[in-house]
């Protein structure tokens, strides 16, 4: 009898002695679930939790963490020359869409041991046929193009020019030079339909050699012709990328050598 009152007077203060730790343990924080886990590590590395994990995820961290979209780099500017090629070949990734395309030697010079090679169109086509060949490894939208051509014959036409931006045979840019009509001339041919854009008078040595240059930026294309700039003109026909090439019409026979293209990066806006 006299134990039972001793365990029982003693279960009040046992009660007191526990009662610290339990309430030590309730106020420890409950474990984080999978998802609040992420936040607690991110507001770790991300600086002092002076404020829950969701408050650490405004504008700065997220543009912190977005990677910038690095500009196209910038194609280098490659040059065909043709001179080791074989008779009637053509250089890696140039297909001859309309006529006959390939390298020879040029006309009028003399044999020799090492001797360089033009590409010739010499079709003899019809008078509505426009002969087409195409870098089709190449496609860029703004560039420097440029050639250096000769006209050897042609009864309907002569002369020829530079294709850019072309989505195929059909669709595309052309700045062409034609010594039996003397102009200097800049189209589009949309489904093999040519539409004159700009148009200039020239008086040239027809049997030399000339360089004609085209630079395109978005909607701006600028043609030159042994330098000079003779036409210009903004144009949004084709916005696009596309393939670059040679170009001459019906039975116009000419010699093409120095293909040049590069990249032109967009000029920065002005803030």
């Amino acid at each position: 009898m006299r134990r039972a009152t001793s365990t029982s007077r003693c279960a009040p203060l046992l009660l007191l002695l526990l009662l610290p730790a339990a309430c030590t343990k309730q106020s420890q924080p409950a474990p984080a679930t999978s998802a609040g886990s992420a936040s607690a590590k991110t507001a770790e590395t991300s600086g002092p939790a002076s404020k829950p994990a969701a408050d650490h995820a405004p504008t700065k961290i997220a543009k912190a963490t977005t990677p910038k979209a690095s500009p196209r780099p910038m194609l280098r500017a490659q040059l065909w020359r043709f001179d080791g090629l074989d008779d009637g070949a053509l250089p890696v990734g140039f297909r001859s869409r309309v006529g006959r395309w390939g390298a020879v030697t040029p006309a009028g010079k003399k044999a020799a041991p090492k001797i360089g090679k033009v590409v010739l169109q010499a079709a003899k086509s019809r008078s509505h046929v426009f002969n087409v060949l195409l870098a089709e490894t190449i496609s860029e939208a703004d560039l420097a193009l440029e050639v250096r051509m000769r006209a050897r014959s042609g009864k309907i036409d002569q002369g020829g020019g530079l294709v850019w931006r072309a989505a195929d045979d059909r669709n595309y840019y052309i700045a062409r030079y034609n010594p039996l009509e003397d102009n200097y001339r800049l189209y589009t041919v949309t489904d093999g339909r040519r539409r004159q854009l700009a148009s200039a008078r020239v008086k040239l040595d027809h049997r030399a050699w000339h360089t004609l240059r085209v630079t395109m930026r978005g909607d701006h294309v600028q043609c030159f012709l042994d330098g000079k700039r003779l036409l210009e003109k903004h144009d949004s026909t084709f916005a696009e990328a596309g393939k670059i090439g040679l170009w001459s019409k019906a039975d116009a026979v000419s010699e093409f050598d120095d293909l040049s293209v590069r990249n032109l990066q967009p000029k920065n806006k002005k803030k």
